[in-house]
């Protein structure tokens, strides 16, 4: 990730033009880890590791013997910790400080190697019912990419769409879809992409689209709730945010069933204007022979 050649680079300097630099959201340079010392990664965890707040997370077929005795030699065993999470000041909110638009992003490296990311923030989900209904758009997104790039035009092999929440930013998440081609197609393939999201939100989404993607979400959330890696990680923060457990249970209960084709329609109106898409083409530098 650190690399300073390759996709990687590229990805890094999309990030930087998303969140203008924001730490939080992007990875260092080569530069910036040789100049840390252990004095730097000291000052930063050394009271959270000794004294902060800890959750543990245990999903699957453990007996509470087992898992108490495993507890009393590992974290059982640490000095007495913090009962509540605290930082030392609010946390700043998230904010997408890219301009609406076209931008193309080089990077060293790869001659054949050409992505188009489509990025729309998301900034009002209040309950997982917005998380599911946005869900099912990313969907929706996805096949609609796959129809006119990959299926009409022969110009990507595997696009995909995906929202991206994040824990620590309430109501913020990246509905983004990604597709690689070769590097001379990627400005074509964004205008795409900006005009796909363009038609959903002027237009909506048709009944079979809502039907088909709410369908392939509801299996894909049933097959995931048999995975212990996709429960831990809904988990992971449940004593932290108890209320997020009312949440889990309720997808669990097939809350994407009584998601409707109006909701959908209503964030795609919100979220899929060209007002509201960045979409970038990351490719590499034309190589110039000596």
């Amino acid at each position: 990730m650190a690399g300073s050649m390759g996709m990687g680079d590229g990805m890094r300097a999309l990030n930087d033009r998303l969140f203008k630099g924001d730490a939080r959201f992007t990875s260092g340079s080569p530069i910036d880890y040789i100049s840390m010392s252990v004095l730097d990664v000291r000052k930063w965890m050394e009271t959270s590791l000794k004294q902060g707040y800890v959750e543990a997370t245990i999903v699957g077929d453990v007996s509470s013997e087992a898992a108490f005795a495993t507890f009393a030699r590992t974290l059982g065993s640490l000095p007495p910790r913090a009962e509540t999470k605290q930082t030392e000041r609010p946390v700043k909110p998230a904010v997408v400080a890219a301009r609406p638009g076209f931008e193309r992003i080089e990077f060293t490296g790869e001659q054949n190697t050409g992505l188009v990311i489509g990025t729309w923030p998301v900034t009002e989900m209040k309950h997982v019912r917005d998380q599911a209904a946005l869900e099912v758009l990313a969907k929706i997104v996805e096949i609609r990419v796959r129809t006119e790039v990959r299926e009409k035009l022969g110009l990507a092999y595997s696009p995909s769409a995906e929202l991206t929440a994040f824990d620590g930013f309430p109501g913020f998440a990246l509905l983004q879809a990604q597709i690689d081609c070769s590097p001379d197609t990627t400005e074509q393939v964004a205008r795409l992409v900006e005009s796909i999201g363009a038609d959903l939100a002027e237009k909506g989404v048709s009944e079979g689209e809502f039907m088909g993607s709410r369908g392939i979400l509801k299996s894909q959330l049933q097959r995931s709730f048999r995975e212990n890696s996709f429960l831990v990680n809904l988990l992971a923060r449940a004593q932290e945010r108890p209320a997020e457990t009312k949440e889990i249970v309720d997808l669990h209960d097939n809350l994407v069933d009584s998601v409707t084709l109006e909701e959908v329609n209503a964030w795609a109106a919100r979220t899929l204007p060209r007002t509201n898409c960045r979409a970038a083409a990351v490719v590499p530098k034309a190589f110039i022979g000596i």
